[in-house]
């Protein structure tokens, strides 16, 4: 990930550059999307129901943004125009669909059939 740079070069926290911002949310929803789907499909595998996957996603949740926001020493706001809560908003709502219909398929093709 790059951080958003001024026009002169130096980082700018007024100023950011749209075409590295946009760069930079592409990759981490890509980041997210790949997670969310396989630690769907490990919770359903894994036998996981109810409040047990629920659980299981919001701890993988705060886990997998604090592994996003690592690299960018916890300064987001200079790579992507968030801040940490933002992020893990974010990521705990963006990608539920995801968790959940690869939850239940998992769980359904290794349990029922």
């Amino acid at each position: 990930m790059n951080p958003s740079d001024g026009a002169d070069g130096r980082e700018a926290n007024s100023m950011l550059h749209m075409e590295t911002l946009q760069k930079n949310l592409r990759q981490v929803e890509l980041v997210r999307i790949v997670l969310f789907i396989a630690l769907g499909a490990i919770c359903g595998i894994c036998g996981f129901t109810g409040i047990d996957g629920f659980l299981l996603y919001t701890a993988m949740s705060v886990i997998i943004t604090i592994a996003i926001a690592t690299p960018m020493s916890f300064n987001t706001k200079a790579y992507m125009n968030e801040t940490i809560f933002q992020l893990l908003i974010s990521n705990m709502s963006g990608q539920f669909m995801s968790f959940v219909t690869f939850w239940a398929l998992s769980y359904s093709l290794v349990y029922v059939y």
